[in-house]
């Protein structure tokens, strides 16, 4: 049997920044656009689904813990990639959706490559949620903390 160690109690690394495809609606500290053509380079560390309901994906950097905010297409590429492994994304701007009932409008692009993935791993998506969400301007919304 392999060694076993202890679960709980372990202090996590605490998150330096917080990337998302827009600048955030009022400036905070820790949240930044991310910049198109630039890759995130690291370690994946996972995801977790924050107060709103998005998922946030777990980068091990050189300069530190980050978190880049999913998205629909973001979160069915990361769901693949294992956990440990050397990863890059690049936020690829917006690109318009080809088909379905968003067609013509703009959704957030990606490109993901990992050391290692599972390619039939699934991302799991409430009934409510399973079409991508498009790219909208809207007003901004006092309520949402970005």
């Amino acid at each position: 049997m392999k060694e076993l160690k202890v679960v709980g109690g372990v202090v996590k690394e605490e998150i330096l920044m917080y990337y998302q495809p827009n600048a955030p609606k009022t400036p905070h500290a820790k949240v930044k656009a991310l910049t198109v053509g630039k890759p995130i380079l690291g370690t994946y560390e996972g995801s977790f689904v924050n107060k709103f309901d998005k998922r946030n994906h777990r980068i091990k950097t050189s300069k530190g813990l980050i978190a880049v905010v999913g998205s629909a297409g973001l979160d069915k590429d990361m769901v693949q990639v294992d956990l440990g492994a050397d990863i890059s994304v690049m936020y690829k701007g917006t690109k318009e959706i080809k088909s379905g009932m968003y067609k013509g409008k703009k959704a957030h692009s990606y490109e993901v490559k990992a050391s290692s993935f599972d390619a039939n791993r699934k991302v799991e998506v409430k009934a409510a949620l399973k079409v991508a969400a498009p790219v909208i301007d809207t007003e901004v919304d006092d309520n949402d903390p970005f």
